[in-house]
Formats: structure tokens, sequence, C-alpha cells
């Protein structure tokens, strides 16, 4: 039987693509863009290779990206055994519902916060703290199924992540040549997202196999492993303040 209550939610979403579309043509101006060089834009995938090939280059950004691949992974699949497992343990949907709210909430107030950490703080220790406590919090759901502490945990555990993402992307953009921007940005995204599809999957996997608990400890697990990389890597440690970076 259909269900207004399920409906509502993808109603909404679908709305606010309506809006966000809606808005984007109201704009009257063209964006300015940089020529390309030589007058004429690379073929694609030519453009694509050049991206790819400066990112690997870049010691501190490759590790980024290779760390972030892992650590989004791993948290994505957190979330999904959590979810899951709740829904198996019979906890209200309204109940579950929070969780997601909650982390939202997490986000929203470490984005008003991210201005005064990064002035505060290097980038490259807001990313090696911001990766322990992800770690810490996500491995520490596997020791409870009070829901309340399951949705305190993944709540405290994002607040860092805007700071982190706004350090890391200023970063990036700062020591980028204003020519391989968007190429660099877009391999960037390739490359810490190429794992994610598989997390839904191994998610299942694990729950079904494993258990609730050993398959949290185990994503938790790699999210320590991701939080070891960045903080052995030099080159992340010693990332300075964003307004010390010298711009490419």
């Amino acid at each position: 039987m259909f269900s207004i209550s399920r409906a509502l939610p993808i109603a909404a979403d679908a709305v606010s693509y309506l809006v966000m579309a809606v808005m984007l043509t109201t704009i009257r101006h063209r964006l300015p863009a940089a020529a390309p060089e030589g007058g004429t834009h690379e073929p694609i995938l030519k453009a694509i290779r050049s991206g790819l090939s400066w990112l690997l280059r870049q010691r501190d950004l490759r590790t980024i990206a290779v760390t972030a691949t892992l650590l989004n992974f791993a948290a994505n699949g957190t979330i999904l055994v959590l979810i899951l497992s709740m829904q198996q343990r019979g906890v209200r949907p309204s109940v579950i519902g929070l969780l997601e709210t909650a982390m939202g909430v997490g986000g929203l107030a470490g984005a008003f916060a991210a201005p005064r950490l990064l002035a505060r703080y290097s980038a490259g220790k807001i990313t090696i703290l911001g990766a322990w406590i992800v770690a810490v919090t996500f491995a520490a759901t596997a020791l409870s199924t009070l829901p309340a502490v399951l949705i305190a945990l993944p709540a405290a555990a994002v607040f860092l992540l805007p700071a982190l993402n706004s350090g890391l992307f200023g970063y990036q953009m700062l020591i980028t040549p204003d020519q391989l921007q968007g190429r660099a940005q877009s391999a960037f995204m390739f490359m810490s997202n190429t794992a994610g599809p598989l997390a839904p999957f191994l998610g299942g996997v694990f729950l079904a196999a494993l258990g609730a608990r050993t398959a949290l400890l185990v994503f938790g697990a790699l999210l320590g492993v991701g939080a070891v990389l960045l903080t052995a890597s030099k080159p992340i440690r010693t990332i300075p303040l964003l307004s010390e970076v010298e711009a490419a």
C-alpha cells in the first residue's frame, strides 16, 4: 500500500533539486574563465591524464587522496551497518532517522566553528585530529546498542569534517596552478571516491557474515589505518595555516 510518510522525504528532495535548477536559471552573467593555453581546449582524455599525473606528483595531495578513499569507504560502511543493525533490533524508524539528523547537526555546528579553527590551527593538524576522532568514535559504535549512544557518536565524529574539508580543499587550491584547478579537483574527487560504491555491498556482506559488532570493528580498524597513514606522513603534518601557504 502506498505510504505518504515514505513518499514525503523523496518528494522534498526532488523539490530541492527543482528549486536549485530554477535558481541556476537566474544567473545572467557569464562566469569568468581563463582562456586555455594556445587558444583551444585540450582533448578530454589528455586533460584527465594531466590532472591525475600532476596530483600523483604531489606527495601531500597524493597521500590525502589515497587515504580519503579508505576513510570514505569505511565511514559509509559504518553508517550502513549502524542503520541496518538498528532495523534488525526493531528500533523505531523515527529514532533511526535521528542518526543522520544528528550527523547533520554535528556537521552544521562544525561548519560554524570551521573559520575559527582554521585561523588558529594548521590544516595538517586538523586533518590528523579529525581522522582520529572519526576512527575512534565510529569504532566505539561497536561497543553499545543504545540508540542514544549510536546517535551521539557519529554526530561527534563529523564535527571537525567541515574544517578538515575546507582546510584541505583550500590548501589544494592554493598550491594548484590556475590552469590545472579543474583537472586537479576532478582527479582528487575521482580518487577519493572510487571505493564508495563498494561500501554498501561490503557493509551488507560483513553484517550478514560477521554480525554488527564485528562489522563495525572491521570498518573502525580501516578508519584507524587511514588515521595512522595521515599521522605518519610528514608532508601532511607540516601543512601550515592556510594564511601561510604560498599560492601557486
